[in-house]
């Protein structure tokens, strides 16, 4: 929700460039690793883009040789990345392929582009506001220099390439086009003077759209989760350790996803994807067979085939963690709702279910932050905890007498609900 760069949330717009979907297991004689190199991990949400060096390549197995993916995100992650199975799930900075924002603090800067006489800015600004807002009404609210959502209006200083590192570029999908996606972080720390990096490449984007097809099907909400992903979170439904052995690669009683829960098959690009594997003139009936069958279970078979689907669902085996929790966060504004991903319109009523609750019971699109998210998020960046103060009702307070005042000249002052 890059992230995938939507945020899970729709899917992929079928008949616009960069389109996927996921699976699981490396190489079926290979068990699970925690550390994966060379997956597009972060294909922020339906869409893969290109995010390296410029010599970042996925093997395609339908191709006679390495294809580079023009829609895939690619992050490495140091062999010695390992999740420490706890519950925030985010990325584990390491200053250069991995990076958080310092103290939170994102500046932003607005693609130019314009679209019908408007300009990403005009489009995208206002529901972007109202998505800070609600991250800040649940305490997330700049406050003490922290977690800071900062507009560059200096288009010049928007435009230099040796500036680019340092800022959040936002881009309007297109009119019509069903396509999110946001760098988790920072993303990798490039050189300017290194040619073969592109503008866009050289550092973090957010792909945002305005159908209301997509993820939480609520404009204002998707794009407060493509801020989670900005500010280093992963999916709530991609924590390995929520996860079945067949998915995760570990062992475990009690588990929420997997099987009789996750329908892959339904996912909007699914077809597309095993068509490309019907297409290779490389692989032997035998090969085939065996790619449709980790398509869904397998993120790094999921990379190879440019299925966005799989790689916005299926579990992510890297990343760090914080503070165990016994079950997923089902409010987090990071889960996808049941029907993110099935390429259906409207609200989802009636539509393909993707993934659900043990026992079947959907997972209801979110319309805000949790309190866990906040919580996370200043776990995540070691930032102090927010502090409300001192009641008035306490003999602490330097308001106390003022308050008990007050309230003795009014006889009907008490609590209310």
């Amino acid at each position: 929700m890059l992230a995938p760069l939507v945020s899970a949330l729709a899917i992929v717009a079928l008949g616009a460039s960069g389109v996927n979907a996921g699976s699981r297991a490396w190489e079926s004689n290979i068990k699970h690793a925690r550390t994966v190199h060379h997956e597009a991990i972060q294909a922020r949400d339906l869409a893969f883009e290109v995010y390296g060096n410029g010599s970042d390549v996925i093997k395609a197995r339908s191709a006679s040789g390495p294809d580079s993916l023009p829609n895939a995100q690619y992050h490495y992650h140091n062999a010695s990345s390992q999740s420490i199975h706890k519950r925030w799930f985010g990325i584990e900075e390491n200053g250069v392929e991995l990076r958080l924002w310092p103290q939170g603090n994102i500046k932003v800067c607005f693609d130019q582009q314009t679209y019908n006489g408007k300009t990403a800015e005009q489009i995208l600004r206002g529901p972007l506001d109202e998505a800070r807002g609600l991250w800040r009404d649940k305490g997330v609210d700049d406050n003490k220099g922290w977690f800071k959502w900062d507009v560059v209006d200096d288009r010049a200083w928007c435009s230099d390439r040796n500036n680019r590192g340092s800022f959040l570029l936002v881009k309007y999908a297109g009119v019509g086009v069903q396509n999110m996606a946001t760098t988790p972080g920072m993303g990798p720390n490039l050189s300017p003077s290194n040619m073969g990096n592109t503008f866009d490449k050289l550092g973090p984007r957010m792909v945002l759209s305005d159908e209301l097809s997509m993820g939480h099907r609520n404009i204002v909400a998707n794009y407060a989760h493509e801020m989670g992903h900005s500010w280093g979170f992963h999916h709530e439904h991609q924590n390995p350790d929520w996860w079945a052995d067949g998915w995760s690669g570990e062992a475990r009683e009690t588990f929420f996803f997997g099987e009789g829960s996750f329908f892959c098959e339904r996912l909007a690009d699914h077809a597309a994807a095993e068509a490309r594997i019907d297409a290779s003139t490389i692989l032997t009936v035998a090969d085939k067979a065996r790619e449709k069958r980790l398509l869904c279970t397998s993120r790094k078979i999921a990379s190879d085939w440019e299925f966005a689907g799989g790689l916005n669902y299926l579990p992510v085996l890297t990343g760090a963690q914080w503070d165990k929790k016994k079950e997923p966060d089902w409010t987090s504004i990071m889960i996808y709702p049941s029907t993110a991903g099935n390429g259906g319109a409207g609200d989802g009523t009636g539509q393909a279910i993707l993934l659900t609750k043990p026992g079947g019971e959907v997972i209801k699109p979110v319309t805000k932050p949790s309190s866990l998210d906040v919580e996370g998020l200043r776990k995540m960046y070691n930032a102090p905890k927010k502090s409300i103060g001192k009641l008035l009702s306490s003999k602490s307070s330097q308001f106390f007498n003022k308050f008990k005042s007050v309230k003795g000249k009014d006889p009907d002052a008490g609590c209310v609900s």
